[in-house]
């Protein structure tokens, strides 16, 4: 193997000094008599691949037909050339480095990110709350459906926000917010889907969700958002979070739960709540008891323990071990997969809970 700039610099030495340009190529551990060395040194010269490489860093794409192609925003930075006996160029390696323009715009980017204009409110305090509301709206699939869609579902949420104050207000956010997970229209598991995330599909969702909070912040002694996984949109649910953070970021009762987990449990009075997409498990007893085990430290303390899950996007309850699943409804439009496999008949709504010190009070169900 050889680095493809000591080749040139050989070359160039042989110009000068045949003998020495010799010993350098003897030295990088090949072998031939000088005669052979000389008849070498005449093919390479001249050879087109070693005139294009000598302007190492502008343009080596040509020298090893890269140009085009998914590393267009990248320059060679070293090659590695495999030369047999013969002089004849067998294989070539090339290492790669971003482009200082490609890594300014990642930058620029990031500068942009951070520089959220954070929500100015002046704060508050809300006293005498009486309850627990706990709004997750499993499977909206942004991108499928849009604001407009779910105006109805926004304004009737606003109402149960604001009918009194309530101790803590629960947002989850994410399982399955939006339709895909990136531009290419796949999900999470790389599933190709026929439709793309587009950047209306984030302001729509946007828009939804920090009329809510803003909503809730003036009606809850705290405001807890807290990110689940989905399997279509858990990367970009998760930023779709992080952005909030950003925005809500002086307000000093509101709570952001950005971990990356399959599930998470929170206590509410007596009652333990699991959230989780479920589109991982098949419940049964044993499922469930292996669940709420990894909450041992809050379950202990209650009376009651329910599970939250989406992914099906219709409803069922069903008790397992003592505990109740709630498999939440959706309220987004019916898509192909739903239509084609015959799920077409549930009603089109969320769920969302009402919890006191002592259980379950009421349960909304919010119809699109």
């Amino acid at each position: 193997m050889q680095i493809l700039t000591e080749w040139i610099q050989i070359i160039d030495l042989y110009d000068i000094d045949q003998k020495k340009a010799y010993e350098k190529y003897l030295s990088t551990g090949k072998s031939g008599d000088l005669a052979s060395f000389k008849r070498m040194i005449r093919r390479w010269r001249n050879d087109e691949r070693i005139l294009q490489a000598r302007n190492v860093g502008e343009d080596l794409g040509h020298f090893l037909d890269i140009n085009a192609n998914p590393y267009s925003s990248y320059n060679a930075k070293k090659i590695t050339l495999q030369i047999n006996s013969d002089g004849e160029l067998t294989q070539a390696w090339t290492k790669l480095e971003q482009r200082k323009e490609e890594l300014d715009n990642y930058e620029e980017f990031i500068k942009n990110v951070e520089k959220i204009t954070p929500k100015k409110f002046k704060f508050t305090k809300i006293e005498n709350g009486r309850d627990y509301l706990e709004i997750g709206l499993f499977d909206m699939h942004f991108g499928v459906n849009d604001l407009d869609y779910y105006l109805n579902v926004l304004n009737k949420l606003n109402d149960v926000i604001n009918q009194h104050n309530r101790k803590k207000i629960y947002f989850l956010i994410g399982q399955d917010l939006f339709h895909t997970d990136n531009f290419k229209g796949q999900t999470a598991k790389g599933t190709q889907l026929d439709t793309y995330l587009k950047e209306q599909d984030w302001e729509d969702a946007l828009t939804f969700y920090t009329k809510l909070i803003d909503s809730a912040v003036k009606k809850a002694e705290v405001v807890e958002v807290i990110y689940t996984k989905g399997n279509h949109d858990e990367s970009v649910s998760y930023g779709f979070v992080r952005e909030l953070k950003a925005y809500y970021r002086y307000f000093k009762n509101i709570l952001f739960d950005t971990e990356i987990e399959e599930y998470k449990a929170r206590k509410v009075g007596n009652t333990m709540l699991v959230f989780t997409h479920s589109d991982k498990l098949k419940m049964n007893s044993e499922t469930v008891l292996k669940m709420i085990y990894r909450f041992k430290g809050i379950y202990v303390d209650c009376d009651y323990i329910e599970i939250h899950a989406g992914h099906l996007h219709h409803l069922i309850t069903k008790e397992y071990a003592g505990s109740i699943l709630r498999n939440q409804s959706s309220g987004a439009s019916t898509d192909k997969w739903h239509q084609e496999n015959g799920f077409i008949g549930t009603q089109k709504m969320f769920q969302i809970y009402e919890y006191s010190e002592n259980g379950l009070d009421a349960i909304f169900n919010i119809r699109v």
